[in-house]
């Protein structure tokens, strides 16, 4: 299993990639990974940000949330 503070480094640096995912609910989708929104919070007094969904092909609106994912190949 891949640590989650990796995971996490990996996704940060998959922008320009091609990604090929599944979403919970069975949708398939692919494309090159453009940019992340992120969520903020606050961890041991400073503030820290997470990937909350992946945007795909230079598409503000096309994003997924990572929560909805359930399968992701990243190259």
């Amino acid at each position: 299993m891949v640590e989650y503070g990796k995971l996490v480094d990996e996704i940060f640096d998959s922008i320009g990639k091609y990604i090929k995912l599944e979403t919970s609910d069975g949708v398939h989708r692919e494309g090159k990974i453009t940019n992340f929104k992120t969520r903020k919070f606050t961890y041991n007094g400073r503030a820290v940000c997470l990937p909350s969904e992946i945007e795909l092909n230079d598409d503000p609106q096309d994003s997924i949330p990572l929560d909805r994912i359930s399968k992701m190949s990243i190259r």
